[in-house]
Order: structure tokens, then C-alpha cells, then sequence
């Protein structure tokens, strides 16, 4: 069994490995798309995106609008998050015939809103099943080269899709359309608007671009038109975890490889653009030392938010939406922002370190983010 875990733990940093640059690279196109749009006084996310197909080519040419189709590039790379770990996982463990069901099994996964946390599932399923076809489906002679390169994807691709669709997808989406009808509930209630706070805040940070964090950014935008609010408390809460890993990295120094490091201040940067997702190989690597720490910090910007009753127009994070809650609610309101927001990621930085310095008491120099045997991330 602890065999069997382990395998499992390399093939899923083995699929991280590989996700990285991806996430990484379509972050900071985002990131350079957004840049530009604001500098324009443009909302990059429009519906008339830049690659319409509609008009010749020196009409498009001519209304082509240069940030959002830089923004757009990054969105799609995101978007090919889930089939890209997906495709990876299940090559860890069953090798190449692995790669192509785990691709269109992981892009079902992000069609279902599972995300990276659906991507990994889809991995490791297709991973086991392709893996249980090269253990017991024997051919010879001509016939063996058939195997790799058509039956197992084709079996481990159709069972796949059939368990993933009907039980694991299914059971993420009614979970997701649980979590969205409490929060339907609680934003029809103003007595509830802290507690409405500290729960956006809390899901949030709780997977870091994952279905939860989807679901809360889902209703958000679904209530924007009516109330700002709910948006408020969401967009504040959500670079916490980038400060707070940096925060934790200076009273942690010796915790960090080189890698570490780098991912540290790389996620750093990409939180200034409301970025998150390259928090996750923290997330995965240490999930129980990660994923609470960031919760109760985003529960506390979230809830400070609300409490504060900070109303932001924009749907943009802390670095981004300062400005603009300067220019439109004043000083005040803006000092208030920073206090939520900072200490938010203030304390979740220092739980996170008061739990590595219990958890790690007797090995001061050991590595955490990230160690060699974790199947290499590579910078």
C-alpha cells in the first residue's frame, strides 16, 4: 500500500512538473494582457474577443484590439490546466498509452468545473486503468504493437469517460451547486454579510483556482449586476495566499530549496494580477500545512472586508483594486483595504510558520517547498 501511495505521489508531482510552465507562462500573458487594457481604459475579458473569425483578414487586422488577444492566450493555456495534469498523471503511471485519454479525460474534467483537483482524478483513473489493460491484455507478434497505440487508449478513454461523466464528475458539480445555493442564501440575508464574507473568503483559498474557488468567483459575477459586495470580499481575499507565501518564505528561509524559492516570488509577481494558481504545487506538495493556513487567512480578509463594508467596483485583487478604491470610496476606505487584506495574509502566514517550526521542531535544515524526491519540479 505505502508502495502504491508513493507512486501515486510521484506520478501527481510528475503531472505538477510539467503543469508549471504552463500555468506559469499563460499567468503572466494574462498578466501582460491585463497591463494593457488597463493602460487603454479597456476590459480585456470582453465577449468580442480578438480572435473573431468574422470579416477578412484586413478587417480583423484593423479591429483587432492587441491586449485581449494577449489576455485571451493566456486564458486558453489556463483553461488546458485540468487536461494537462490529467495527461501527465496517467503518463506516470502507465506510461505513454496513458497521455491521450488523460488529455481528453482531463479536459472533461475542467468542462465539469473540476479543475486541477478534477485534472488529478482524471489522471490517476485513466493512469490505473490504461496500466490495468498493459498488465493483463496480452497480444503477439503483429498484434502487440496495437496495444499502445490503440486499444489501451481506446479502453482506458472509453471506461474513463463513462466513470468520470456519471459518478466523480457528477459528485464534484453537486457539491459545487451546493456550496453556490448557501451562498445564494446567505447574500439574500444582510445580517449574514460577515459570515457571507469569511465563507468567499475561506473557498477562496481553499484550492487556488480549484472548483471551490470557481464556485465562489461563479456567484460573485452571477450577483454582480445586483450588488458589488459579495465581488468585494472575494477579489480581497484572493491574493492572499501570494503574500503569505512570501511572508512565510522570509521567516523560513532555510525551508526553501532554490526552487521554492523561485516559485515563492514568481507566484508573488502573478498575485499583483489576481493570479493564483501557481500557489498550487505548495498546495499539493504540503496540503495540510497549505491549505488551512490559506483558508483562515482568506476568511479573515474576506470577513474584515465585509465587516468593513468595502464596496469595490472593479472585480480586480488587492494590488490591482487599490487604486481604484482610493480614487472612488477615498483614503479611508483604502487604508481599510490594506488592513483586511494585510492581515489576512499575515495570519495565515504566521500560522503556517508556527506549524512548520512544530511540525519540523527536530529537523531545523530540512527541506519542505521543495525536496529533491518530489518527483522533480524543475525550474
Amino acid at each position: 500500500m505505502k508502495k502504491e501511495l508513493l507512486r501515486m505521489k510521484k506520478a501527481i508531482f510528475g503531472g505538477l512538473s510539467y503543469m508549471i510552465p504552463l500555468v506559469a507562462g499563460s499567468g503572466l500573458i494574462m498578466a501582460i494582457g491585463c497591463i494593457m487594457s488597463i493602460c487603454l481604459g479597456y476590459d480585456p475579458t470582453g465577449s468580442d474577443f480578438a480572435w473573431s473569425i468574422d470579416g477578412n483578414v484586413l478587417d480583423q487586422l484593423a479591429n483587432c484590439r492587441l491586449d485581449q488577444l494577449i489576455w485571451w492566450t493566456g486564458k486558453f493555456g489556463l483553461n488546458l490546466m485540468p487536461a494537462f495534469l490529467a495527461g501527465f498523471v496517467a503518463n506516470g503511471l502507465a506510461g505513454k498509452p496513458g497521455i491521450a485519454p488523460g488529455f481528453v479525460i482531463g479536459w472533461m474534467a475542467g468542462v465539469m468545473n473540476g479543475s486541477f483537483i478534477g485534472g488529478i482524478v482524471a489522471g490517476l483513473l485513466v493512469g490505473y486503468i490504461a496500466k490495468w489493460c498493459k498488465d493483463h491484455i496480452k497480444l503477439r507478434g503483429a498484434f502487440r504493437s496495437l496495444l499502445s497505440f490503440s486499444i489501451i487508449p481506446l479502453v482506458s478513454l472509453l471506461v474513463g469517460a463513462l466513470i468520470y461523466r456519471y459518478t466523480i464528475g457528477l459528485v464534484i458539480m453537486n457539491i459545487m451547486d451546493a456550496m453556490y445555493a448557501g451562498l445564494t442564501y446567505m447574500n439574500s440575508d444582510p445580517s449574514l454579510r460577515v459570515l457571507l464574507g469569511v465563507v468567499l473568503g475561506a473557498m477562496i483559498c481553499a484550492d487556488f483556482g480549484g472548483p471551490i474557488n470557481k464556485t465562489a468567483i461563479l456567484f460573485v459575477y452571477g450577483v454582480y449586476a445586483e450588488t458589488v459586495l459579495p465581488s468585494t470580499y472575494a477579489h480581497i481575499a484572493l491574493c492572499v495566499p501570494n503574500l503569505a507565501l512570501l511572508l512565510v518564505y522570509f521567516m523560513n528561509r532555510k525551508h526553501f530549496s532554490d526552487g521554492g524559492k523561485e516559485n515563492v516570488l514568481s507566484n508573488f509577481v502573478l498575485g499583483i494580477f489576481g493570479i493564483g494558481e501557481n500557489t498550487i504545487p505548495f498546495a499539493v506538495t504540503k496540503p495540510t500545512l497549505v491549505v488551512p493556513c490559506m483558508v483562515v487567512g482568506g476568511a479573515t480578509a474576506g470577513g474584515l472586508a465585509a465587516l468593513f463594508n468595502l464596496s469595490l467596483l472593479p472585480t480586480l485583487g488587492y494590488f490591482m483594486g487599490i487604486p481604484f478604491m482610493l480614487a472612488t470610496e477615498g483614503l479611508n476606505a483604502g487604508i481599510m483595504m490594506t488592513i483586511a487584506y494585510g492581515t489576512g495574509a499575515l495570519i495565515a502566514a504566521l500560522l503556517m510558520t508556527l506549524m512548520i517550526r512544530i511540525r519540523y521542531k527536530k529537523e531545523e535544515d530540512k527541506i519542505i517547498f521543495f525536496e529533491s524526491e518530489d518527483a522533480g519540479f524543475k525550474f
